[in-house]
């Protein structure tokens, strides 16, 4: 374990993952905005629901914006973080993934009470 993680190695690590992690990101980001637009053209109708949902996440990430804090210790301008603005955007993607999260599992949650009441 000692070698593995020990020196440039470590580092070599985390460049990588956070490299995979950008490559998701943005196929994510690219299939995000291609489906909408090309099921909008097949169905002008549902551009409605889609443009909605589009603003709705847009709301939820500008009030976790504001929410996230700014502040930028020695820690952070360490790991490259230097400024206000990338350490609230930091902030205010990690509350968007609780938010999302925790709004999954209670959907989830809803959905498997409703089917069971049903039954």
């Amino acid at each position: 374990m000692d070698g593995f993680f020990s020196g440039n190695n470590y580092y070599g690590f985390i460049d990588i993952s956070l490299y995979l992690c950008y490559i998701g990101g943005l196929l994510g980001l690219l299939l995000a905005v291609f489906f909408p637009a090309y099921f909008t053209m097949r169905s002008p109708k549902s551009a409605r629901s889609t443009i909605a949902a589009v603003g709705i996440m847009a709301l939820v990430f500008l009030v976790c914006y504001f929410i996230s804090g700014g502040e930028v210790t020695e820690k952070y301008i360490g790991l490259g973080v230097g400024t206000e603005t990338a350490s609230k955007l930091i902030g205010a993607s990690l509350i968007l993934l609780y938010v999302f999260g925790i709004g999954a599992l209670i959907i989830a949650l809803v959905a498997e009470v409703l089917n069971t009441i049903k039954r």
